[in-house]
């Protein structure tokens, strides 16, 4: 017997071997497969993230001018209440005065 024969009796006759190769091929098949659909799923995954954080940021940006709406009316308000107490404590002061100079006369 040849080193090479017995080389290739210790992995088994050559339909054996065969046949794991041949296993060993359809299982890189699968594992190769099951790879594209993992990477698949994971672009999806990254592509569902990015609609995400963009739906995010739109409503972060919405949620922004709705507080500088708010804010601006807010001291527009202010404002408003501001000049109305002038108004009032103008009168107020010009009906103390004549009410101070009637009592006088």
């Amino acid at each position: 017997m040849t080193v090479l024969e017995t080389r290739m009796g210790a992995l088994g006759s050559p339909s054996e071997v065969s046949g794991l190769l041949s296993a060993a091929h359809a299982d890189k098949m699968v594992a190769v497969s099951r790879q594209r659909e993992t990477q698949e799923q994971l672009e999806q995954s990254q592509a569902s993230v990015q609609a995400l954080q963009s739906r995010v940021r739109a409503a972060d940006a919405d949620k922004q001018k709705l507080l500088d709406a708010f804010t601006q009316e807010r001291s527009q308000r202010e404002l408003e209440a501001l000049a109305s107490r002038r108004v009032l404590e103008t009168r107020l002061e010009e009906a103390v005065g004549l009410g101070s100079r009637g009592l006088r006369s």
